[in-house]
């Protein structure tokens, strides 16, 4: 249906239309068309064609380009360039992700005072949980970015904030015109135009940090034998591998280069701050609303901080299985193709510049695969017997498509997990948290192929008794 007769249409139940169509086609074998929030659409393959689209090289099958075309990323930067999921693998080692978890630890201490409250304030204080969390994780993900100094500025945080929020309300603003008014919407509508320029102002804040970083990087050899201090600095060192930057001088075209990094950057901010506080915040309704996870969530870090001497490292979560479960199930819970494909399993052929999206959600919430799956159950994944969570956080499967599946999984997947069980916990163990309304309002809300948390909703917190802890 076009742009403008969809002006006159009736809106449908997403999650009931996507549970509909995964039974009636996903189940059968069969793929399906679904219209996305871009005014493309999108092909969702069943999971017997699985074990051919999830080997497809990256210029067969690139998630980048499908996000960049999803939500109109292109308009406004490149999305395509591959670098910061190359310099993301650089970065997934023990050393670097143990220095960017002090980055994480600190700058969640620094940051839930501001946020949420000081320590000596006893008093219950009301807040809503949705831009609580989502400002907490802006504050955490750009200490990983750039560095601890740079979680501390509020107008960085802010206006990048600004212009991630309004991502995807632009795209839909844009998209709901027919394609000969687009490009007007695009220059004339309040929301792109603020957009823009919130991206302007964020570049420009990078650009001195950036062009600083890659002077110390050329005058210091050997400057990351211990590992990158930051994900800036990762970038910088997959930018000289690819030759992308010269090692020696700059051969002219530093300032490309610079502006494509601050892009990236912006890039990472978006995918470690808001699917990642989505995450946290479903957690948090889930302690607001079953609070017998609490005691034991707790009592279990107490004791996997003593094993680490009293410090939250790295190694803290690793002695956290239930912690892990628990976030793995608010997982559970709640692509582009690039060159012509024949999938042979379902006798589909796609053609280039086809989305292509597996069933996830609703794969999620099959019986098949998951026993009694419309029930919250934090320790799902526990095995009590050994003492893990099985399968790991991180590990994507055709069943557990939260992160994807086989080559174009997201490569971030570790880190994210990491942040994620690292935030929600810190906030657990500091605050006690209630719900502030008389019953649990909807966790979220389906908005097209997504689920999405429920913004509205209020919570009551306070610090911690610290005899409660522990530790």
């Amino acid at each position: 249906m076009s742009a403008c007769l969809r002006w006159w249409s009736r809106k449908f139940d997403c999650e009931k239309e996507y549970a509909e169509a995964y039974k009636q086609y996903s189940k059968t074998g069969k793929p399906y068309a679904t219209r996305l929030k871009n005014n493309d659409h999108g092909i969702v393959l069943p999971l017997n064609s699985t074990k051919e689209w999830r080997t497809l090289p990256h210029d067969q099958l690139s998630f980048l380009h499908a996000l960049s075309e999803f939500a109109d990323l292109y308009m406004h930067i490149n999305m395509t360039d591959r670098t910061p999921l190359q310099a993301v693998h650089y970065c997934n080692n023990t050393k670097t992700l143990s220095r960017f978890n002090r980055l994480m630890v600190d700058a969640t201490d620094r940051a839930l005072p501001l946020i949420v409250g000081k320590d000596t304030e006893s008093e219950w204080k009301r807040a809503n949980a949705f831009h609580t969390i989502l400002s907490l994780c802006s504050t955490v993900a750009m200490s990983v970015l750039l560095g601890p100094e740079f979680s501390m500025d509020t107008s960085l945080i802010q206006t990048i904030m600004m212009y991630n929020t309004a991502i995807m309300p632009s795209c839909a603003k844009r998209t709901s015109y027919p394609r000969i008014l687009r490009p007007f919407v695009w220059r004339l509508s309040p929301l792109c135009r603020a957009m823009k320029s919130d991206l302007t102002k964020t570049k420009i804040k990078l650009t001195p940090e950036i062009k600083h970083r890659i002077d110390i990087a050329r005058s210091k050899k050997g400057w990351l034998e211990e590992g990158p201090m930051s994900l800036l600095d990762g970038l910088i060192e997959t930018a000289f591998e690819k030759g992308c930057l010269s090692r020696s001088s700059d051969r002219g075209d530093d300032d490309q280069q610079v502006a494509l990094l601050a892009e990236e950057i912006i890039f990472y901010h978006f995918e470690l701050s808001t699917p990642v506080a989505f995450f946290i915040i479903f957690a948090v309704y889930v302690i607001m609303n079953n609070k017998e996870y609490s005691t034991p969530l707790r009592e279990e870090i107490s004791e996997a901080l003593k094993l680490s001497g009293g410090s939250f490292t790295l190694d803290t979560l690793n002695h956290a299985p239930k912690l892990a479960s628990f976030v793995k199930e608010t997982c559970r819970f709640f692509r582009r193709v690039m060159k012509p494909i024949h999938l042979e399993s379902i006798n589909l052929s796609l053609k280039p510049g086809t989305i292509i999206m597996a069933p996830g959600r609703d794969v999620h919430l099959d019986p098949d695969y998951y026993d009694n799956p419309t029930t919250f159950n934090g320790y799902r994944f526990y095995d009590a017997s050994r003492g893990t969570c099985t399968p790991h956080i991180s590990t994507t499967s055709p069943t557990f498509l939260t992160f994807s599946h086989g080559i174009s999984a997201c490569p971030a997947r570790v880190l994210a997990t990491q942040i994620t069980r690292t935030i929600f916990i810190m906030f657990l163990l500091k605050f006690d948290v209630e719900l502030a309304h008389e019953e649990m309002p909807a966790y979220g809300f389906a908005n097209g192929p997504a689920y999405l948390p429920n913004p509205s909703v209020m919570m009551r917190v306070r610090p911690c008794q610290k005899d409660v802890l522990g530790v």
